[in-house]
């Protein structure tokens, strides 16, 4: 993980998810989950390790996403960021499923980051690209709530191991009509300022 000091004193570290979705080209409609998986047993969160210290705190000041296709066409989705996972594990929605957050689930919510405008980033070799960045905002945080374990999920980015106290997580949701590449990827990164 490459980390930099930021100039207010906060840490801001290399914080990202990444996953593939399924090798479809169902088209999603306005509210569907974007996710790696037609079956909701095997979907997994995106996981972003944000906190610097155990169920920490910190600043989300924006974000960006690069996928693997060019194509921007109706292109728009909306982040959902919560400090504790909104579903029980294996019971999140399947991709192109209808998203719904319960009232118990927006007790965690921080914030959602759009992001509306993709442009195509252009081609290396064979493999195509866009990428769209939110709008800043900022967004602060604190896990103290979640009171996770350790034991309650771990992710590993970058070679960096981080447990689940260190996470706060994502739900990735398509804003408009979007018609996906098959088994297109996705990057998700946080603008994350840690305390």
């Amino acid at each position: 993980m490459t980390e930099h000091r930021a100039t207010s004193g906060r840490f801001v570290p290399e914080c990202f998810a990444t996953f593939t979705r399924p090798a479809n080209t169902t088209a999603y409609a306005a509210g569907d989950i974007v996710a790696n998986s037609t079956s909701a047993a095997d979907v997994v969160p995106l996981k972003f390790p944000a906190c610097r210290t155990p169920n920490g705190s910190g600043l989300i000041t924006g974000g960006r996403i690069v996928k693997s296709d060019d194509d921007v066409t109706q292109a728009s989705f909306r982040l959902w960021l919560l400090t504790k996972q909104p579903f029980a594990t294996g019971s999140y929605p399947a991709d192109n499923a209808a998203l719904v957050l319960t009232y118990a689930a927006l007790g965690y919510l921080i914030g959602y980051m759009d992001f509306s405008t993709f442009v195509d980033a252009g081609s290396s070799g064979s493999a195509n690209a866009s990428m769209s960045a939110a709008a800043h905002r900022e967004m602060p945080f604190n896990c103290a709530r979640a009171a996770r374990m350790p034991t309650d999920d771990s992710v590993i980015v970058g070679g960096q191991f981080y447990d689940g106290t260190r996470l706060i997580y994502g739900v990735l949701e398509a804003v408009g009509t979007y018609t996906p590449a098959s088994a297109e990827q996705f990057t998700i990164w946080l603008d994350v300022q840690q305390n």
